[in-house]
């Protein structure tokens, strides 16, 4: 969708009164906040400013996804690694002398057969979308979040997936994707609790015919490299531009340059106003936009959008903070960047998130656990934990 200027007449932002300054405007439903947030609802509408992106219908395409990322259980579905052949086979019934007899046998191939996972058809569409973005990688997703914290299970512990086990390995592992597959089911079970705080989300059913369904999505984008250092998370209430933070909590000191900052301000109001407000199809009022600066200021890319809900990080501001600025408006929207280096995050995102990492040699062990040819079980986290510990306690054992 092309932006148009002036754009297209709507209801806007003004200087508030003393009397509505204190008065805060109602805030957009969850339901209808995250309905438009989430990445198939506001894509087509901003696809010519978003990087390229297939939105898969999840329920639609492999229903049992949905099953296994929900599991205790942890082992990798069968044929969704570099090779499409099964990972495994009757090479326990090749006429070798066993000790087990041959109803033994039976059993445990039966056993194993349960075991396997298989999900062919979203394998064979993850691998259609890395062909059609010319061999990979992309970048993958649910409805709103990304596995960020999940990082440290590919190798380079990055976000690069090759492979539908790659999507499946990070989706898996990661508790931003649990909080997800939670929310939808709030959206269908208002009176289900949710994990964050205890609380459950406040979704009316009246909301329920100003919007559509909400249905799991897998994300699949294009991947391409930014400079981390140029994303930034936007505030809108109100449909007013109150705030905008820099999204990677690591101190660069060119963003201390007063000249940039004043540059990004700019860019970023600008295309905000033209191309996000200018959009009639995106009703919201209420939402935390991020967005992509090229480092020539020359582009703006939208990398997603947010719920105005607790759960959205503020990064370097607070709630009550943008509240007070939806109270009293400023002129022009404030950047904020890390002004302190110690309060930097040493080591990028990966330290931001070091909370759910694991050491990557037992990352290693239960990757190999799982889809050994000797483990014909799916095993749940307790117990690859279990048996790494009995393996350590083997191994020094044997140390002299």
């Amino acid at each position: 969708m092309g932006a148009s200027w002036p754009p297209p007449h709507r209801p806007g932002p003004h200087r508030m009164t003393d009397d509505e300054q204190r008065t805060p405007s109602p805030l957009t439903p969850p339901l209808e906040a995250l309905y438009w947030t989430q990445y198939g609802q506001w894509y087509p509408i901003f696809r010519k400013h978003a990087p390229k992106s297939t939105v898969i219908d999840i329920r639609t395409v492999e229903p049992r996804f949905l099953d296994w990322l929900g599991a205790d259980t942890f082992i990798l579905p069968d044929g969704s690694g570099p090779s499409t052949l099964p990972r495994f086979s009757s090479a326990n019934s090749t006429g070798s002398s066993l000790s087990h007899s041959d109803d033994e046998d039976e059993d445990e191939e039966a056993e194993e057969a349960e075991a396997v996972v298989r999900l062919s058809s979203l394998d064979a569409a993850i691998r259609a979308v890395v062909e059609r973005y010319n061999g990979g990688p992309v970048f993958a997703k649910l409805n709103w979040s990304a596995p960020l914290d999940a990082s440290f299970m590919l190798a380079g512990n990055n976000l690069q997936c090759m492979h539908p086990e790659d999507v499946y390995l990070l989706l898996k592992s990661s508790e931003f994707v649990g909080r997800d597959l939670e929310q939808i089911s709030q959206t269908l079970h208002p009176s289900d609790t949710a994990a964050d705080g205890g609380a459950a989300l406040e979704v009316s059913t009246a909301d329920a015919g100003v919007v559509g369904e909400i249905r799991p999505q897998l994300v699949l984008k294009k991947w391409f490299q930014l400079a981390r250092s140029y994303e930034f998370r936007c505030f809108v209430r109100a449909r007013t531009l109150l705030a905008i933070s820099q999204r990677d909590m690591t101190f660069y000191d060119h963003l201390q340059d007063t000249h940039l900052q004043a540059q990004l301000r700019t860019a970023i109001h600008t295309f905000w106003q033209t191309v996000v407000e200018g959009a009639t199809e995106f009703p919201l009022r209420d939402y935390v936009l991020d967005v992509y600066v090229t480092k020539d200021l020359g582009r703006v890319w939208i990398i997603d959008f947010n719920a105005w809900l607790p759960r959205t990080d503020p990064l370097l501001y607070t709630f009550d903070e943008l509240e007070q600025l939806h109270l009293d408006p400023p002129a022009q929207a404030e950047l904020r960047v890390l002004e302190d280096k110690r309060l930097s995050s040493a080591g990028g995102t990966g330290a931001t998130y070091s909370s759910n990492m694991v050491p990557t040699d037992l990352v290693q062990f239960a990757k190999s656990s799982s889809a050994g040819t000797n483990s014909t079980h799916p095993q749940s986290v307790d117990q690859i934990v279990a048996s790494w510990n009995a393996q350590v306690d083997l191994e020094d054992s044997h140390t002299p």
